[in-house]
């Protein structure tokens, strides 16, 4: 994407710029301006502004500042974290200073190249100044493109809860239920009027074996608990309608939902306590001191039997605090399998504990990584043979070449040898004219001994070769001056008529004289 022309011309008029300072001054702008620049063009998500950063050691200096987002592929999505890159003045020499910049619903994540603060640290920031003359704002962009896909710089913050505010009027909770009569005593075998009887709460259970000795209890059938749903189908009771529960406005007290059972069954027997999962446990909140509390599903024991429609109309449940009575112990002697179908024991289980199933969130990731190897793997591979294939054209051209420098090293060897030959022949011819130098005379012959012929004949040819030559020179001169009007034609052409007569006859003559000194061939 092509940078806007106003933004080129701010960003190289901001590093050319001269504050008569050089801590203050860029020291290479047309190196940061193209890095800068190009950078823009890739990320356009980038905008430059000046900022003043102020460094660890305290010192504050107005610097470029690219800030905005980098857009990271993550695991298929295209997240854009945001950043800011400061650009020192010393740049390219030292490398720019990175930072993670999140936003108010982002927080900094640590990791193996982001620090506390989101200052981002690198393998190719730390070795910058090695290579800075190779190292762009933009390989490292990329870069952080890599290590953020890998690891993601930010996280979005924890939304903390709102506490629930309290209800301004919330009525005071009905008082604790009293304690039932004495169980067991002369008082419990004396008829309980119904509406007493409607009001009272359940009699807890009684004690493991206490069955054996004791009465049942004459109460009213609708004060019993229910039974199982075992009994179900032995005998139906309806119990009539209630009035409507007392609690809190808007607040219902939380409803168990029971079988119809049989209601003239005895207190202490174990089919009283039918299991946990027959109750539906509440929707709505329970208020303590107008104060919500949720409640909690327990299964971790049995508990106690579900009150009657009428028992939950006319009290509230019991707190979460009060202690629960202990379950009736099955009994270990004659068990009775119509009347405790529930508390058959089962046969220990020996052997080996069952396997932990799959978990299928770490397959997947399983899955995945297996895969990203595998293709990081491949490509390793076709990278490997590529470069093999030239490496081994290389060795080829290597090989070649260490032939040809083995012939051409051969061929000088035996330029060398002839060399060293001549040179051993030029020096004993060198020697042997030093030596006819030295055996020479220091004298000069007479000039006379060599100019003066040795005899009359040889003296003779000596004057009529000169007069040869003098006739040759006259007869150039004649031809020069009639080419210039000196002289006539005739006046020429005479002259050189009795010139010519008189040099033919002098070459005659020395051609004789050679001939009688045994010169003739040099003639």
């Amino acid at each position: 994407m092509a940078v806007p022309q106003r933004t080129l011309t701010w960003l190289y008029s901001v590093l050319t710029k001269d504050h008569y300072d050089p801590k203050q001054t860029y020291h290479d702008p047309n190196r940061t301006y193209h890095d800068v620049a190009n950078a823009l063009a890739q990320y356009p998500s980038l905008s430059p502004r000046t900022d003043v950063y102020t460094y660890e050691t305290g010192f504050s200096a107005l610097l470029l500042h690219l800030v905005g987002t980098l857009p990271v592929n993550f695991r298929g999505t295209t997240y854009r974290f945001p950043i800011a890159l400061w650009i020192p003045n010393t740049y390219p020499r030292e490398p720019p200073i990175a930072y993670v910049t999140p936003t108010q619903e982002m927080t900094v994540r640590v990791g193996q190249h982001v620090t506390l603060e989101g200052q981002v640290y690198h393998h190719y920031l730390a070795h910058w100044a090695e290579a800075w003359d190779r190292s762009t704002i933009a390989d490292l962009l990329s870069i952080l493109q890599d290590i953020f896909a890998k690891e993601p710089p930010v996280r979005y913050r924890q939304q903390v809860p709102q506490p629930q505010s309290q209800p301004e009027h919330a009525p005071t909770p009905p008082p604790l239920p009293p304690l039932p009569p004495g169980v067991g005593s002369s008082q419990a075998q004396t008829p309980i009027p119904t509406q007493i009887a409607s009001q009272a709460p359940p009699p807890p259970p009684p004690k493991p074996g206490a069955n054996e000795n004791r009465q049942p209890l004459p109460v009213d059938r609708s004060s019993l608990p229910p039974l199982p749903p075992k009994e179900r189908g032995l005998r139906q009771t309806s119990i009539p309608g209630a009035s409507a529960p007392i609690g809190p406005p808007g607040v219902r007290s939380p409803q168990y939902h029971a079988p119809p059972g049989h209601a003239g069954g005895p207190i202490g027997s174990p089919l009283s306590q039918p299991p946990t999962q027959q109750a539906t446990l509440p929707q709505g909140p329970y208020y303590r001191n107008g104060a919500p509390i949720t409640p909690q599903p327990q299964f971790t024991q049995p508990q106690p039997a579900p009150l009657p429609t009428h028992y939950q109309n006319q009290h509230p449940p019991y707190p979460a605090n009060h202690p629960r009575p202990p379950p009736a112990a099955p009994k270990a002697e004659t068990p009775d399998l119509l009347t405790s179908p529930f508390e058959v024991e089962l046969p220990a289980i020996s052997g080996p504990a069952p396997p932990i199933p799959p978990n299928p969130e770490k397959d997947t990731l399983l899955r995945a990584v297996s895969h990203s190897l595998a293709e990081t793997l491949q490509l390793k591979a076709a990278q490997s043979d590529t470069a093999s294939q030239s490496l081994a054209s290389q060795s080829r051209s290597l090989h070649s070449a260490l032939a040809t420098l083995q012939g051409e090293i051969s061929t000088l060897n035996s330029l060398h040898a002839t060399l060293h030959s001549n040179t051993a022949v030029l020096q004993q011819s060198i020697q042997r004219a030093d030596a006819t130098i030295a055996d020479a005379p220091p004298d000069l012959p007479p000039i006379d001994d060599v100019l003066v012929a040795p005899t009359i004949v040889g003296k003779q040819l000596y004057d009529l070769v000169a007069e040869e030559q003098g006739i040759q020179q006259a007869l150039y001169a004649l031809q020069a001056a009639l080419v210039k009007g000196v002289i006539g034609v005739e006046s020429w052409s005479k002259h050189t008529r009795s010139l010519a007569r008189e040099a033919l006859l002098k070459r005659a003559l020395i051609r004789k004289i050679g001939r009688g000194m045994g010169l003739e061939e040099s003639l």
